[in-house]
């Protein structure tokens, strides 16, 4: 449903090379940047895989928190991405989780306050904690 979303950042060279790292791990580059004579001088840059889908816009105001959630082929990336942006100065916002959604077609890892999409079966699957009931 959602083709590309983007955030806001103060600081273009420090998320820039924070993105760049945390995002190696799910093959995540920076596929496109904007020239800055159609931005009004504004630095803009999409990373992804085979197109652009995340966003970054240079920006004195970046606004309030927001929340996506990334997709994950396993707990080995999710880890991968979570070591990368830790090193990078990222912050953890809260404890790791694993459970299963209710449609149990795929699970949710929640690791540093930043929750991931895992298709399953998983291994870790049997630690996790029980499928929501409603």
């Amino acid at each position: 449903m959602i083709d590309h979303t983007g955030i806001l950042v103060a600081d273009w060279a420090k998320s820039k090379a924070f993105y760049d790292a945390a995002f190696a791990p799910l093959g995540y580059t920076l596929l496109a940047e904007v020239p800055v004579e159609y931005t009004g001088g504004v630095k803009v840059g999409g990373y992804g895989k085979d197109k652009p889908d995340f966003w970054l816009t240079e920006s004195q105001d970046v606004g309030p928190g927001r929340h996506y959630a990334f997709v994950a082929k396993s707990t080995a990336e999710v880890d991968a991405f979570y070591a990368a942006a830790m090193a990078s100065g990222g912050k953890d916002n809260g404890g790791a989780l694993l459970r299963c959604v209710r449609d149990r077609s795929r699970w949710q890892q929640c690791r540093g306050g930043i929750s991931w999409w895992i298709e399953k079966p998983i291994p870790e699957a049997a630690n996790a904690a029980p499928c929501d009931s409603g």
